[in-house]
């Protein structure tokens, strides 16, 4: 039931981080997660020391296409991680979640150490923060019993959303038609 209920965590504050509108970057698109750039393989993750070989179960992961693995890293930004997961579609890293303890990690310390990171948010608010810095985006979530982070690069996210048929974005209205002249 845990590794359940973690897989529609993991989800769902993706699909939010996906889909949120952006204002201007704040500073400059990390190119990854912890050291790990985005599109490397889960071998090269497992040999740069931030996943472990562990699989996880994730309910809906796409067959065949798409693992998660358990990270390695014990603390982010010098805060305690209750554990973490990072994901691999078509294996090539796309997506990273780290989840806190909140008695261990409080909630303003992780936003003060995103902030002094990347920037002032894009947007936040009671239920948390996010960052649209180029390709990745970054969510952080304030729960009830856990906080959530999760660290996502777009372009391959939007094709894991696709394919599992998510909700996507409205298609832009069309241009409204020119002034008429006056004469």
């Amino acid at each position: 039931m845990k590794s359940k209920r973690r897989g529609l965590y993991i989800f769902g504050a993706a699909i939010f981080a996906l889909f949120v509108a952006g204002a201007a970057e704040a500073a400059a698109d990390p190119g990854g997660f912890q050291g790990l750039p985005w599109a490397r393989s889960a071998d090269a993750c497992i040999q740069a020391g931030v996943c472990s070989a562990k699989v996880l179960a994730v309910e809906n992961a796409l067959p065949g296409k798409e693992k998660f693995l358990a990270g390695r890293k014990a603390e982010f930004q010098g805060l305690p991680v209750r554990d973490s997961s990072l994901g691999f579609h078509e294996d090539r890293f796309y997506f990273a979640s780290v989840f806190f303890n909140p008695q261990q990690a409080p909630y303003e310390r992780i936003l003060d150490a995103l902030t002094k990171q990347h920037g002032a948010p894009t947007s936040a608010g009671a239920r948390g923060a996010f960052w649209q810095l180029g390709n990745t985006r970054v969510l952080l979530y304030k729960g009830q019993h856990f906080y959530g982070l999760n660290y996502v690069y777009a372009p391959e996210m939007a094709k894991v959303a696709k394919a599992k048929g998510y909700p996507q974005p409205a298609a832009a209205p069309p241009p409204a038609a020119p002034a008429k002249k006056k004469k």
